[in-house]
């Protein structure tokens, strides 16, 4: 369902002083807590980051895997075309502004002309094509999927650019702000010696230990760039970033362990940023399969679901209850009149028992999935057969699910990691032949309403066929989706100006530009 990047499962070493503060302790500097809180940003100080993710083979090319670490630093030193504002509506960066015309096949871009990179080049048209190519045709980039689309991109003029779609494409821009799609200058593919137009350069990078990054001495974007230097050390386990958050080694950590958070909350001068995000943890169905090809068991599934106790129990309380689809509780598009079916196991087993023989059928799950997937699925077991059906649960170890399980098992662990637009999600997740259409379900009408709402720019119009997706995948789709998990990072007492986005943590994962140090 997506490229599956590795955002904090894998093991690693705990930060340490050397990783934290690396040269900054030399030069004398003094990483000290309190002090007055700042109101407006300031400029300077040495910015301490333990986040999750990173290990010996992390790169800084955006055509490997991502992860919280590895975003902070690139979306540091390079810029993209457009970036995802607190709510994930795409907002200009490198392009000033992107208009369609009507029927959103063909878009225009006009770019700054006052960014240059590192190496002291002009920004330009060329550098903004070359950088979306090395995404399209054969190549290994997850964004490949995404740039999928694209017929043509033409050159305008030196600060003009043309897209052309083969398919309507009405959140196109969201695509200009994947975190992947960097400009890089024309040519240039040395990702290990990066060249960007960002506000930092690169100082240090050691995979998996510590990433130091500085301030150039200008930017295009005065918004951006306020401390001085930057150490990022990946940190993979959680416990790991607490403790470096309290014991004053960090002064903000990303994905935050629900049982950690009223420790957090507790400690002094320490802070919490939560955001409803798009996570989406999900047992998937193969409906093209018996048992799950009868619309009533799969009803009855989703009745069994007690998503209250789900979300308080294994998922800490940490997201949203959702409706069996991706669309994400902040998109200005989530329905909100389309709520989950209830829990109601009367109604579950009268569904069952209207199948006739009771249905038999193994859950697999891995937490390769997502962590509370060997719980989710138990849950579901314990309550589907109570419900009078045949259910297990068949643990399956980590290495290889995506490669053995996911898209072969009838019934299975999955997740979608959020953070697209309605209409890119539905279309990735459910429409007929889509390649990471896991459950197989195909709708002619849902396909219908689909392409209706990918060609229309006005939101007022594309509003219904939106909603009316929703409710037919709630009603008849083969996902499982009970909540979206919450976005939750923390923050000791000077670091300033973190806010909650949606879209991913960490402001986005700009963090290092965008977040400035109480003096």
């Amino acid at each position: 369902m997506d490229d599956r990047d590795d955002i904090s499962r894998r093991d690693g070493p705990a930060p340490t002083r050397r990783a934290l503060i690396g040269g900054a302790a030399a030069a004398g500097v003094l990483f000290a807590t309190g002090g007055a809180r700042a109101q407006t940003p300031r400029r300077g100080g040495d910015l301490r980051l333990a986040l999750s993710g990173g290990g010996p083979t992390d790169t800084l090319s955006p055509l490997d895997p991502l992860n919280a670490a590895k975003t902070a630093a690139m979306l540091a030193l390079y810029d993209r075309l457009a970036e995802e504002g607190p709510d994930g509506t795409p907002t200009p960066s490198l392009a000033r502004s992107f208009e369609a015309k009507p029927g959103a096949l063909v878009w225009t871009l006009t770019l700054h002309k006052d960014a240059t990179f590192s190496d002291g080049r002009a920004f330009g048209a060329d550098d903004a094509i070359a950088s979306l190519n090395l995404h399209r045709g054969k190549t290994a980039s997850p964004l490949a999927p995404r740039l999928g689309d694209v017929k043509e991109i033409k050159k305008l003029g030196p600060d003009r650019i043309e897209i052309a779609l083969a398919a309507p494409d009405a959140d196109f821009p969201a695509v200009l702000a994947d975190p992947r799609a960097i400009m890089l200058p024309a040519g240039h593919r040395d990702f290990a010696a990066p060249v960007g137009t960002g506000p930092y350069a690169l100082e240090t990078f050691e995979p998996g230990v510590r990433i130091a990054l500085k301030r150039k001495a200008s930017h295009w974007n005065a918004a951006r760039g306020f401390v001085e230097t930057a150490t990022i050390a990946p940190t993979a386990d959680a416990a790991s970033r607490v403790a470096a958050l309290l014991g004053d080694l960090a002064d903000a950590i990303d994905a935050m362990p629900a049982d950690a958070i009223a420790k957090v909350k507790a400690a002094a001068g320490r802070a919490l940023v939560r955001a409803s995000g798009g996570f989406c943890p999900e047992i998937a169905l193969r409906v093209d399969r018996a048992p799950f090809d009868d619309p009533d068991l799969r009803r009855a599934l989703k009745h069994v679901v007690d998503r209250e106790a789900l979300l308080a129990g294994p998922f800490g309380g940490l997201g949203t209850l959702a409706a069996d689809h991706p669309v994400a509780p902040y998109d200005p598009f989530h329905a909100k009149d389309v709520r989950p079916l209830a829990h109601d196991p009367a109604r579950a087993a009268a569904l069952i028992k209207k199948l006739g023989a009771a249905p038999a059928f193994a859950i697999h799950a891995s937490d390769a999935a997502f962590p509370e997937a060997p719980a989710f699925a138990a849950a579901l077991a314990e309550a589907a057969n109570a419900a009078g059906a045949k259910a297990s649960v068949r643990a399956e170890p980590a290495p290889r699910y995506w490669d053995r399980v996911w898209l072969h098992a009838g019934c299975a662990a999955s997740r979608w990691e959020g953070g697209w637009p309605a209409t890119h999600a539905l279309a990735a997740l459910y429409q007929s032949g889509a390649p990471w259409n896991e459950t197989r379900w195909s709708n002619p009408k849902f396909d219908g309403l689909l392409a209706a709402a990918r060609a229309e720019l006005d939101p007022a119009k594309r509003r219904q066929p939106i909603h009316d997706m929703q409710a037919m995948l709630r009603d008849d789709g083969g996902s499982i989706v009970p909540l979206t998990r919450d976005w939750a990072d923390a923050h000791g007492p000077k670091l300033m100006g973190l806010r909650p986005h949606h879209v991913r943590g960490l402001d986005g994962g700009r963090i290092v530009s965008t977040c400035w140090l109480a003096g």
